[in-house]
């Protein structure tokens, strides 16, 4: 029979190797910022936008035959008028947004999934080439990734019955549209899932596992 201190060793051990995993993602994501170039030519062209064109012009065509999300935009914007052209400025959002995205995806693996489990979602997130170039790209892509990671939070939620989360998932779902152009596809991935839900639901199934 195994002891107490084992098994309160073994209870310790994934949150601690969860927060190592966390640690390499943000660190590798710092280091690429921190280390990229010059903007790149797409990044250019989207910085055209943000010079150029006012809060309101943003709202319609882009330069260059550019597509973006609004809020994104008006984001970028708001960082050029206030910390300037620099290429570690203009890549800011996208490196908050990437890092924003780790602990919020375990935290969405951890209501799904054993803790012993859920340090693996992480670790792909953490580790993903495409995740951390995108993390110091003038490119609304972490973004993306930030916002449908969030919107399973809350599909969660509202599989679990939480009353605060239908509000929630409503205005949260709403602004992602603005701010991520996929993120159309990721709400309706979610009332697929709750519709379905609520049909097993029926028969006495809480099938939380089907938001994955």
């Amino acid at each position: 029979m195994r002891s107490s201190a084992s098994l309160i060793s073994d209870k310790d051990r994934w949150p601690r190797l969860a927060l190592i995993v966390l640690a390499v993602g943000v660190a590798s994501r710092a280091w690429g910022y921190l280390s990229a170039g010059s903007l790149w030519l797409d990044e250019l062209f989207l910085a055209s936008s943000f010079r150029h064109l006012s809060y309101q012009e943003l709202l319609g065509p882009l330069r260059d035959s550019q597509t973006a999300p609004v809020a994104w935009l008006w984001i970028e914007k708001t960082v050029w008028n206030g910390l300037g052209s620099h290429e570690l400025a203009l890549r800011l959002p996208s490196l908050v947004a990437s890092i924003l995205t780790l602990p919020l995806t375990f935290l969405v693996a951890r209501r799904l999934l054993r803790a012993r489990w859920a340090v693996l979602p992480l670790f792909l997130v953490a580790v993903s080439p495409y995740a951390v170039w995108q993390a110091f790209q003038v490119k609304p892509y972490s973004f993306d990734l930030l916002v449908a990671v969030t919107l399973a939070w809350f599909a969660i939620a509202v599989l679990d019955r939480q009353i605060w989360a239908w509000p929630s998932i409503a205005v949260v779902g709403t602004v992602a549209v603005f701010v991520s152009m996929p993120s159309i596809f990721v709400l309706v991935a979610i009332v697929v899932v709750l519709v379905a839900a609520t049909i097993l639901d029926r028969s006495q199934t809480r099938p939380r596992w089907i938001v994955i």
